[in-house]
């Protein structure tokens, strides 16, 4: 089971890096399973909003190309329903992410990552991010060997955008 951070989505949905095209396609042909919360989603939609690689028009159809995808695939989205009316700033602000991001030496915005990641401990998830401070957070250490956390490179060969 894979939990993607949301930088690997707009990678994947712009055509930057092969690594995290291939994790999408592998959730298209159903090989593996992708799991996301409102969080995520929100997250993604922000970095795409974000992200300098799209343009004015180019940003709405990425967002809406990623929505049907994950919707259309072995993704496994949590409170989807959510994903319109979620308080993203607001979460990010909680007092349980701060503390969370404090014991982990972690940014609290990636705690609700590490969060969903512990929702699936016993299907062995591992989080793929481009964050290398997170990627270097060994779950283990605090009792948590079946989340790993794998560090991608944000340089890498071009990819096609994964279509349905």
């Amino acid at each position: 089971m894979r939990i993607l951070d949301s930088n690997l989505w707009v990678f994947a949905f712009t055509g930057t890096n092969r690594r995290a095209a291939n994790f999408v396609e592998d959730a298209i042909s159903r090989e593996t399973e992708i799991v996301l919360d409102a969080y995520i989603v929100n997250e993604v939609l922000e970095a795409f909003e974000r992200s300098t690689l799209l343009r004015g028009e180019e940003t709405s159809e990425a967002m809406s190309h990623f929505l049907r995808l994950v919707r259309a695939t072995s993704c496994i989205i949590q409170d989807l329903s959510e994903a319109e009316r979620y308080e993203y700033d607001l979460e990010r602000q909680q007092e349980y992410n701060k503390l969370l991001g404090q014991i982990l030496d972690i940014q609290a915005k990636d705690a609700p990552i590490l969060l969903l990641a512990s929702k699936y401990y016993n299907k062995s998830p591992t989080v793929y991010t481009n964050d290398e401070d997170l990627a270097d957070l060994s779950p283990t250490e605090y009792g948590l060997p079946n989340i790993e956390l794998e560090y991608v490179p944000d340089t890498d060969e071009e990819a096609p955008v994964p279509k349905l």
